[in-house]
């Protein structure tokens, strides 16, 4: 029997056409001129300035490469600042079909205006119909240059005692460009965390000082140039007690509609004679018209303070009102010990509400205990 003689090359071209052959994925695919047919792609939008880009744009060929029509069942992106539309779209019942050797174009774009600064990467899938995972993945991503940083990113004052003031410094770069037809100071405005929107921020908190303490100058900053300046951010000395929380932003003209990336935070937790547990009330869901209550114990290394305490609310359908220390407590701890009573009445309007309970002793310490509670209006039926 005589043996056929078969060349290294050829050994090696059959090799490698097979290892080919069984690379190439089988059926819908996406097709690229940066690599062969895939399940998996990726574009990469590079560095995006916001100032000169509102969306950004690319295109994805999805390819069948079998003998059978592929149905696209669902295209799912991974949040909702993306938009896609597939081309040409052949329908079926709500489904698109692609033909044996035919392609279609999936064009997505994306707002950047919903991008935070910095890198970024957003995902596409594609289900085919009797496929639970999907046929093909899609991947965009890039880095968006930011228009305004701080340094440091959070001003911590760490544990502060009733009646002293803290500073720190905080230094800000804004992207020259948001200032061009800005002619106003450059001030910081600031807000506490409680505040549900962007709209309910304030221009100052009573307990929160700022002071520009260096004019403001130009640096070179991404390549671009940027408005620098530093300010003394000042916890004053008649801060609410407990822990203390808040956001502090620059007030200049943003073209973005989520101004909430490009701010600081602060925070702090001030100590004194009372001290209140929990810190935050949360009543829960309740219907219009009825009562909702919770109680908060307040505790105090000053006795004599219990005589002129004020309690007030910042709504005229919250009440709150002191009680005696419970049963439990130790007769000798009965007299630091009190119970506040936190009662949402029946007129309280339907919404979802931060309310807030204002503890405060002739001695100034005054505590700040938000009320969250979610109001559902009455069934008319």
């Amino acid at each position: 029997m005589r043996l056929l003689q078969v060349s290294p090359l050829l050994t090696f071209l059959l090799i490698t056409s097979a290892s080919i052959a069984l690379a190439q994925p089988s059926g819908l695919v996406v097709l690229s001129s940066k690599h062969p047919p895939a399940s998996v792609s990726v574009y990469d939008f590079g560095i995006v300035d916001p100032l000169q880009t509102k969306t950004l744009k690319c295109s994805f060929h999805l390819h069948n490469n079998t003998t059978n029509p592929i149905t696209i069942e669902q295209i799912q992106p991974s949040c909702g600042c993306t938009s896609l539309l597939l081309s040409p779209s052949i329908e079926s019942n709500g489904q698109t079909i692609i033909a044996p050797n035919e392609t279609v174009t999936l064009d997505a774009d994306i707002q950047v205006d919903h991008l935070k600064p910095g890198d970024f990467t957003k995902y596409i899938y594609v289900f085919t119909k009797g496929d639970l995972s999907p046929a093909v993945s899609l991947e965009m991503k890039g880095t968006v240059l930011p228009l305004i940083e701080f340094d440091p990113q959070v001003v911590d004052f760490g544990t502060v005692p009733f009646g002293q003031s803290h500073s720190q410094m905080l230094k800000v770069r804004i992207d020259a460009r948001l200032l061009k037809n800005f002619h106003q100071p450059l001030r910081l405005g600031m807000t506490p965390l409680s505040a549900p929107q962007p709209s309910d921020r304030q221009r100052s908190l009573p307990f929160i000082k700022t002071v520009l303490i260096s004019k403001p100058h130009t640096v070179q900053w991404h390549s671009r140039t940027a408005i620098e300046a530093a300010y003394q951010v000042t916890l004053e000395p008649f801060a609410p007690l407990g822990p203390l929380q808040g956001t502090l932003y620059p007030t200049v003209p943003y073209p973005s509609n989520t101004i909430a990336h490009d701010i600081a935070y602060f925070k702090a937790n001030v100590v004194g004679a009372f001290q209140c547990d929990p810190h935050v009330l949360v009543l829960g869901s309740v219907f219009q018209g009825r009562t909702a209550y919770d109680r908060v114990t307040l505790k105090t290394t000053r006795p004599d303070l219990w005589h002129d305490l004020t309690i007030r609310t910042s709504a005229p359908y919250l009440k709150a009102f002191l009680l005696p220390a419970p049963t439990t407590v130790a007769s000798s701890n009965s007299s630091l010990t009190r119970i506040l009573q936190v009662q949402l009445t029946p007129s309280a309007p339907a919404g979802a509400l931060t309310l807030h309970v204002f503890v405060q002793a002739i001695d100034r310490e005054q505590m700040d205990i938000p009320v969250y509670v979610n109001v559902m209006p009455k069934n008319r039926n």
